[in-house]
């Protein structure tokens, strides 16, 4: 088994029928076609078409990291409470108690909510504990319950708070990204920072709260964002975030058309001959197709999908007419040609000119030297036999007129390279014993796999010597 055009992705290899190996290269689909060769003689061989499509590697896990801010907001005895706890990390989340207790009333849920109503006041201390199927985070935390509430001091700022919903929309590797916060309460103008984690790399939190840049690495990136205000003492306010930063899609690479490479114009035909070509093409994804694009071939032949002309045409002239190639991917071009068919094999269609008999004087034993001769040489040997008919008046046949070699028929050969017909004696001719008898002469020649009738049919009057 081996590769027969296109390729593994890379870091695998094919070795005898198997596969294997861990794929080191970008996302995207391999398209190949493998070759079979058996021991056999002859050797047989088949191909089949294959694609192997590599994905990405799914993001490492990630464990939980509590994000909610310590201390807790104050409460109030007898009044609900109401606080989501939050963290991030993989899901599922499981929030519980290790060490401490919480204000009798309240109770936290596994999945991070603190509810219910505070018994008594007093300042409690505990360490929350999240988890999930990777690993757990710790931390400890206060929370102030008094017995009345306290409002600010008429006029006095309130502390700045986030108020953009996180997580943040999802950026991608290479494309530029950039989010604003917002903030309510505090005194402008605010000024933010990152105080824990980090964001994405190729990304930067402004002063003035736009988180902006073209990120550079996939993943989920959590962190802290702190606004400050103005106001004096300055006041702050945190929002626990994250963002996810997708890979950059893969753009697969530009179908490539295959390109017709046999030679146009197509060689010649014969009428009646049959005919055979298979097309010809390099470049694009295997295996090829082929259609006729514009124009037709000379009637009845036809193109097969896999590219092979066949038939026997009818008719002689010159045939235009456009192939398309089209690739497994889809990808297609044109070559227009053009194509001649022959009334009669090349070396043929010439001798039906009456100088393919050439006739001499009369000689003194009254025969008329008689030759036969091919315009072109054929690269095969050709055998042939001349007709005579003869006739002195219409309807009436001369029998004092016929060949040298006995009666009307005479048979020759012509050797392949040549074009003199060779006769069973050299000085072969017509008996001339009618001067005024006319005869007609057709000339039947075999050679190859074809068969060529030459018609002289035109009467031709026995020369004489007064002729020459």
């Amino acid at each position: 088994m081996s590769i027969q055009s296109g390729s593994l992705p890379a870091g695998l290899t094919l070795t005898g029928n198997t596969i294997s190996g861990t794929p080191s290269g970008a996302a995207g689909t391999s398209n190949f076609t493998l070759l079979a060769t058996d021991s056999g003689n002859p050797v047989q061989t088949g191909t089949r078409s294959c694609s192997i499509t590599v994905s990405n590697a799914p993001p490492p896990p990630v464990g939980p990291t509590i994000t909610t801010a310590c201390p807790l907001p104050s409460g109030v005895v007898g009044t609900p409470v109401h606080i989501n706890l939050t963290a991030t990390g993989d899901s599922p989340i499981s929030w519980s108690i290790t060490n401490g207790t919480l204000p009798v009333g309240v109770t936290l849920a596994s999945n991070g909510t603190l509810s219910g109503v505070p018994h008594h006041d007093g300042t409690f201390q505990f360490t929350l504990r999240a988890a999930n199927n990777t690993g757990s985070a710790l931390l400890t935390c206060t929370w102030a319950i008094g017995l009345h509430s306290v409002p600010p001091p008429a006029g006095s700022p309130t502390s700045p708070t986030i108020t953009t919903g996180c997580p943040l929309p999802q950026g991608t590797v290479g494309s530029s990204y950039s989010q604003s916060f917002s903030t309510t309460g505090g005194t402008p103008p605010f000024t933010y920072a990152i105080t824990a984690g980090a964001i994405p790399a190729g990304l930067t939190l402004s002063s003035s709260g736009t988180l902006s840049g073209t990120p550079t690495t996939q993943g989920t990136a959590n962190f802290t964002v702190t606004v400050t205000d103005t106001s004096g003492p300055a006041r702050t306010g945190t929002l626990a975030c994250s963002v996810v930063i997708n890979a950059a899609p893969v753009i697969p690479p530009a179908a490539v058309a295959p390109t017709i490479t046999t030679a146009c114009p197509l060689p010649d035909g014969v009428v009646g001959s049959p005919y055979s070509l298979t097309l010809a093409s390099t470049g694009g994804a295997t295996p090829y197709t082929y259609s006729m694009a514009a124009g037709s071939l000379p009637t009845p032949l036809t193109l097969s999908s896999g590219g092979v002309i066949s038939g026997s045409p009818n008719h002689h002239g010159s045939y235009h007419f456009t192939f398309r190639v089209t690739g497994n991917d889809g990808a297609s071009s044109l070559k227009s040609c053009t194509m001649t068919v022959l009334q009669h094999a090349p070396g043929g269609g010439a001798q039906t000119s009456r100088g393919a008999i050439r006739y001499g004087l009369e000689d003194s034993k009254g025969v008329v030297p008689m030759t036969f001769e091919l315009e072109e040489a054929l690269p095969f040997d050709v055998t042939g036999r001349v007709f005579m008919v003869t006739r002195r008046t219409v309807g009436e046949e001369s029998d004092l007129v016929g060949f040298n070699t006995g009666g009307r028929e005479a048979d020759f050969t012509i050797k392949a390279g040549e074009t003199k017909a060779q006769f069973i004696i050299h000085n072969f001719g017509a008996q001339v014993g009618d001067r005024g008898a006319e005869m007609v002469l057709m000339v039947v020649l075999e050679g190859g796999d074809k068969k060529i009738v030459i018609d002289l049919s035109g009467t031709e009057r026995v020369p004489t010597r007064a002729d020459q």
